[in-house]
């Protein structure tokens, strides 16, 4: 089978949960990255923790959890997915928690009632002041979220020689910016000042590190400072990106 575009691939993903399915069970041809029909989680598993919630999980993310919800590369290297058998609602009984930050302090969580079929994505920072212990916006569609966990898991998963890390200069994130096609849907409120793009063989994040700067940072001049985290299919994409950023 050819490989699609990555950039393409997350462009019809990010439209709506349908996409995002496909993309998903689709992930590790995307990437170029090995598979194994015991990726997933059995649907008998899936079907225990519906029953333990009293409801069913939406389409997207049984599709993670059946397509590759045991790869601990693909989806719990930083915040990792919780496994379905420990899947659990907030005290109000209205968010449902299935991922975690890695160091305890927030839980990611959808709420049942906000989207029809794609509830809204949020977090919930893990802080003893009740004003702070709250909810807040992460993705409008918990598609979105699940696609930016697979990103974000993967690069952290990844072969060395296939991801890149590294501070960068104005002019290097000028050409990003001219190079590849940015996907504005994956933008959150949590993390105002990063924002990601894509090309036929890499995604790449890209992280101000002066938000002082301007106040819009994308539509202003290049910053003066930020990091980049690219996931790059093959090592020849890695040297064009290495030239590129020289």
């Amino acid at each position: 089978m050819q490989q699609a575009s990555i950039a393409y691939s997350i462009s019809n993903a990010v439209a709506g949960a349908e996409g995002a399915c496909d993309f998903i069970r689709q992930f590790t041809h995307v990437l170029g990255a090995p598979s194994s029909p015991d990726d997933g989680h059995a649907e008998e598993e899936i079907e225990a923790a519906e029953k333990r919630i009293g409801r069913r999980l939406p389409a997207v993310l049984r599709t993670v959890y059946s397509a590759i919800g045991r790869r601990k590369d693909l989806v719990a290297c930083q915040d990792p997915l919780i496994p379905p058998s420990m899947l659990r609602l907030d005290d109000d009984g209205s968010v449902l928690i299935f991922r975690a930050e890695n160091q305890g302090c927030g839980d990611f969580g959808f709420d049942w009632d906000h989207g029809d079929g794609d509830p809204m994505a949020m977090f919930r920072p893990d802080v003893a002041d009740p004003d702070l212990y709250k909810w807040t916006a992460w993705h409008p569609r918990l598609s979105l979220a699940c696609i930016e966990m697979l990103l974000s898991e993967s690069w952290h998963g990844s072969p060395p020689q296939l991801k890149v890390h590294q501070s960068t200069s104005p002019d290097n994130i000028a050409r990003i910016i001219d190079a590849y096609a940015k996907i504005p849907e994956l933008d959150s409120p949590l993390s105002p000042q990063t924002t990601w793009f894509a090309s036929d063989d890499l995604y790449v994040q890209v992280a101000i590190t002066d938000p002082m700067e301007h106040e819009d940072p994308w539509s202003g001049p290049a910053p003066a400072l930020a990091h980049i985290r690219a996931r790059l299919r093959t090592e020849e994409a890695a040297l064009e990106l290495a030239r590129m950023l020289t």
